[in-house]
């Protein structure tokens, strides 16, 4: 792929080490360009980027209205670069930027909160021949919650202080309390094991915003356990406890010691009151997806950390302990 022979039009915000573009092709007309070094940090870019393009193949066999077609994949030699060309979807915006949206309607809300439910059924009736893993769920939350919450608890400064009120527990305390959960946790209760998105952030998900038809972008394996309630976790890490929000939010209080949850706006609660209803039908459900939901926060302790995100770091492992106190 030439460079010279194409327009850049837009720039997104990039991750996991790749560039995203909205650019005019000399073959394609408008799409999407993804890229990523293919020589330095080949762990997380370049192998990453190749797995995300696999699952996003696989998951559109299953479902091919669900996700973008990818046009063309490469390699650039001379700028040692891969590239992953996908299909522009004209009228799409992700859902965080549909809820900031305050002239939305409470209808519409309603609507693209149910549509993304009937998307997620979709892919979700796609089950696994086999059961899920003998300890699978063990081993997601000892690597995601127990291992950071250990390895990092001396760099969090979280002494004297509060949660909406409530102490924030030290990381032992907490991790303590995840192994009494996975005890509880009835391991012997069926999962459905199934297609997931794998990475269902609310940035990750678009909306038309004129249909209100949902397609989905940037799968990857990040929970590791195929199951639904994991696609569910991430989407509640944004439409419940306002991820996306915070790490927006352009000045935050260094000395913050009495956390509250962000106030987000009425969008948010509408869109997310429709994610949340019926969603768990049992205690043990609802304990699965509150350690799921957590996790979606310990997991980001080591690279706060090692961007030296100290603020963040501190906020979101004081929302996860919060979370785990939560009936």
């Amino acid at each position: 792929m030439s460079e010279d022979k194409i327009e850049i039009i837009k720039v997104f915000k990039g991750g996991s080490l790749s560039s995203t573009q909205l650019i005019n092709h000399p073959i394609f007309n408008k799409c999407i360009l993804k890229k990523v070094s293919n020589s330095s940090n080949r762990e997380y870019g370049f192998v990453r980027f190749c797995s995300q393009i696999k699952r996003h193949s696989q998951l559109r066999s299953c479902e091919p209205k669900l996700f973008p077609e990818i046009l063309e994949v490469g390699i650039d030699i001379e700028s040692k670069q891969a590239y992953c060309i996908y299909k522009f979807m004209q009228e799409y915006i992700s859902i965080f930027d549909f809820l900031n949206d305050e002239q939305i309607s409470e209808i519409k809300l309603n609507k693209a909160a149910t549509n993304l439910k009937v998307a997620l059924q979709k892919l979700h009736k796609h089950e696994y021949k086999i059961p899920l893993v003998e300890g699978s769920l063990d081993f997601y939350f000892k690597e995601e919650m127990i291992r950071p919450l250990i390895e990092y608890e001396n760099y969090l400064d979280i002494n004297n202080k509060t949660f909406e009120g409530i102490k924030v527990e030290s990381c032992r305390a907490t991790v303590s309390k995840i192994y009494k959960f996975l005890k509880k946790l009835d391991k012997k209760e069926t999962q459905k094991y199934c297609m997931i998105h794998g990475n269902a952030t609310l940035e990750n998900i678009l909306i038309n915003k004129r249909t209100l038809e949902i397609s989905f972008i940037d799968v990857y394996d990040e929970t590791y356990c195929d199951i639904p309630l994991s696609d569910y976790s991430q989407i509640l890490q944004c439409s419940k406890y306002y991820y996306g929000v915070r790490m927006r939010q352009k000045k935050i209080n260094e000395y913050e010691s009495e956390y509250k949850l962000i106030d987000a706006g009425k969008n948010f609660k509408i869109f997310n009151e429709v994610i949340e209803k019926n969603l768990i039908s049992n205690k043990n459900q609802a304990l699965l997806l509150n350690l799921l939901t957590a996790s979606q926060f310990t997991r980001l302790l080591p690279f706060r950390i090692k961007s030296n995100d100290m603020k963040n770091a501190n906020y979101f492992y004081s929302l996860a302990s919060w979370i785990l106190t939560r009936k």
